[in-house]
Parts: structure tokens; C-alpha cells; sequence
């Protein structure tokens, strides 16, 4: 059962907030879908980040068959029923190999694929489990979909990611039975192995736009508008996914309602943000984010304890709380009974929401840094 009410009607929405549900059921064919069905107590959120995947979907030149199973292949590291639910079916229609499906519900590594479905499959294995893609097999992927289509290959990974943060913090069930055998993860008891591994080379592997004259002319407007929504600057990640401008400007919407419109505290956001980078070993974002959490009032207990790998009972309470939901969500894929509990009694719903949203945000962009090794 989910945690927290399920949002199924336009009626549980205020009213200045109905145009951003109807915006979703548009997005879904009249239907909300289990990840909008908590998101949407943030309902700007909602809109936002459901704008990602509907570009991700139909706009995007990454074949079906490919982004189906990094999908189903991101579900099951993530250990999320939910989308493996949605998704299996979507394989199998997109043409993914039952063979395929088979190895990755059986997490079964040593199943011989056709070799692109073991190139996405891999590809994904590498980035989740890892954070980094080893060159061979990057250079494979870019030289198969080029670089729009690894970039929508990663964002891709990354976005149901946001959606795995909320379905799995919140439990949502899948809508059907399945067939997806779980095995409990070790809980997190305390900051990670402080070994970050170093990238495969001393630059990004493309190319990267940092300026609008980068852009054709009928695309330099996103370029404005980014730049305009982060102080004239586009920086690191945006350098990248401006290679799909539209694409890097919804992900950057999106990431405007979590770093300036959202209802955490400054210190709990920028706090999030460098727990879920610790998790990712994601360099940049941890360089970018650290004077930030610095400046929003995040104690050097706390920040030392995420960069070094020290003890959470060295941490005040309530900063250590907020990097237990973090480690817990990122590493079991679940949050524990107590830790929900008292996130959800300080934050609320909406704000509980958000939290984990924006775990799953700063993952999505810790998937596009690591893949394409952008460097602090």
C-alpha cells in the first residue's frame, strides 16, 4: 500500500494547481500513472519533471527497442515493481529480446544477448553500479546513436530515476501482479566508502556547448533562457544536454522548481544534493555544491562526513536524518519504516515529496556528468 494518498482525481489538487494535472493526464492519455500519483502533491513539480519524459518519449531519435530496455534494466537494479511493471510489456512491444528480459529480471550477467542489446544493457550496468562507463564501451554507444542519442540514452536512465525515487521512498505498488524476485539490500548505517574512482581522461568526451553562438539560431532562445535561470551562466551539465536543446531546457525547468521554488529549507536541499553526489561519486556535482551547502548553513560535521566517509553519529540530528533518507533510498532502494517517519513528520507530505525528488533530480544530472566524465 502506498505511503501517502494516492492522487487519482483532479478534485485532491487546489485549484490555482488543476492546469498542472491536467497537463499530466494530457501527458498520459488521460491516465495518472503511479510515480505522478504521489509527485503530483508537488503538482508544479509534477508538471515539470512529467515534461521530461514526454519529450524522452516522443521526441527523442533513441529507438524504442533501446530505450525500453535501459528502462527495464534501470527498474531492476533499482529494484522498482513499479516500473518494471509499466515497462516489461513496452519492451516486448518495442522488440526486446525475450531472452533479454529473462537475463535482466535474473540479473544474469553471464546470459549471452544479441550484442546491442548487451551494449545497452552493459551501458546502463556500468553507469548505475559503477558511476562511470568504461571508454570501449562508451565509444561503441556514441558511435552507434551518436552523441544526441547517447545523451537521450542517458538522460533517459537518469529520468526514471526521479520517478524510482518517488515510487520506491513512497512504496508504490505495481497496478498487476509480477514476476520480479526482491532481495533485501544492506540498510545504510553510515556515509560511504570515501573512495571516489577518478574519470577515464583529463576532459569531457564531447564536445560541449558554452555558448549560444554553439547553437543553430532557431535553438540560441534555450540557450538565453537557461543562462537567464542560473545567474548568466549555463554551466557543466547544461554544456552537454544542450546538444538536445529542448530537452536541456525542460530537465533545466525542472531543476529550477527543486533549487528555487521548493518547500525544503536551503540547507536540507543543498544537503540532499551533496548526499545523492557522495552516492553517485559525482565529482562535479559535489565541487559545484559543496560552498553552496556551505552558505545555506550545512555544518562541516555533515560535509566532512559525506566527503571522508565519516560516522552519521558524529552529525546533529537533524542533518544526519536527512542524509539517512538519502543513503537509504540510493543504496537499498528503499526508505526504512523509522527514517519515513520522521522525514514525513518534519517535512510533510509535499515537502517529503520534494526531498526525494530532488534526490532523484541530482541523480538524473549526476548520470549525465558521470557518463560523459564533465569535469569540477
Amino acid at each position: 500500500m502506498t505511503r501517502v494518498t494516492e492522487i487519482r482525481a483532479r478534485e485532491q489538487v487546489p485549484p490555482e494547481h488543476q492546469a498542472a494535472f491536467d497537463e499530466v493526464v494530457s501527458l498520459y492519455s488521460g491516465r495518472i500513472v503511479g510515480p505522478f500519483r504521489v509527485l503530483l502533491h508537488s503538482p508544479e513539480l509534477a508538471r515539470r519533471v512529467c515534461s521530461i519524459g514526454a519529450f524522452l518519449r516522443r521526441d527523442s531519435p533513441l529507438p524504442a527497442s533501446a530505450r525500453e530496455l535501459a528502462i527495464i534494466t534501470a527498474a531492476r537494479e533499482w529494484d522498482c515493481l513499479y516500473e518494471w511493471y509499466a515497462h516489461e510489456p513496452g519492451a516486448q512491444r518495442a522488440g526486446v529480446s525475450q531472452e533479454a528480459i529473462e537475463a535482466v529480471r535474473a540479473r544474469d550477467s553471464r546470459a549471452l544477448l544479441a550484442p546491442q542489446e548487451d551494449q545497452v544493457v552493459q551501458y546502463v550496468n556500468s553507469l548505475l553500479r559503477f558511476h562511470r562507463v568504461p571508454d570501449p564501451l562508451f565509444r561503441e554507444v556514441l558511435a552507434r546513436f551518436g552523441v544526441r542519442g547517447t545523451l537521450d540514452l542517458t538522460a533517459t536512465i537518469g529520468f526514471y530515476r526521479v520517478l524510482a525515487c518517488a515510487l520506491n521512498a513512497f512504496e508504490v505498488p505495481p497496478d498487476g501482479p509480477i514476476d520480479l524476485p526482491i532481495s533485501p539490500r544492506p540498510t545504510a548505517q553510515s556515509p560511504r566508502d570515501a573512495t571516489t574512482p577518478p574519470y577515464h581522461g583529463a576532459s569531457v568526451r564531447i564536445p560541449v556547448v558554452t555558448a549560444r553562438e554553439g547553437l543553430p539560431e532557431e535553438h540560441r532562445p534555450i540557450f538565453d533562457e537557461i543562462a537567464g535561470s542560473r545567474g548568466g551562466r549555463v554551466a557543466g551539465p547544461f554544456q552537454v544536454l544542450l546538444h538536445s536543446p529542448e530537452l536541456a531546457r525542460r530537465i533545466a525547468h525542472a531543476g529550477s522548481y527543486v533549487r528555487f521554488q521548493s518547500l525544503l529549507p536551503p540547507d536540507v536541499r543543498e544537503l540532499a544534493i551533496i548526499a545523492a553526489a557522495r552516492m553517485s561519486d559525482c565529482v562535479y556535482e559535489l565541487a559545484a555544491h559543496e560552498p553552496l551547502a556551505r552558505q545555506a548553513g550545512v555544518g562541516e560535521q555533515a560535509i566532512a562526513a559525506l566527503r571522508d566517509g565519516g560516522r552519521l553519529s558524529d552529525v546533529p540530528p537533524a542533518e544526519a536524518q536527512v542524509i539517512q533518507f538519502t543513503q537509504e533510498l540510493l543504496k537499498t532502494n528503499r526508505v526504512s519504516e523509522a527514517t519515513y517517519q520522521a522525514a514525513l513528520g518534519r517535512f510533510g507530505d509535499q515537502g517529503l515529496v520534494e526531498l526525494s525528488a530532488t534526490v532523484g533530480y541530482y541523480s538524473m544530472i549526476a548520470c549525465v556528468l558521470n557518463a560523459f566524465e564533465v569535469q569540477p
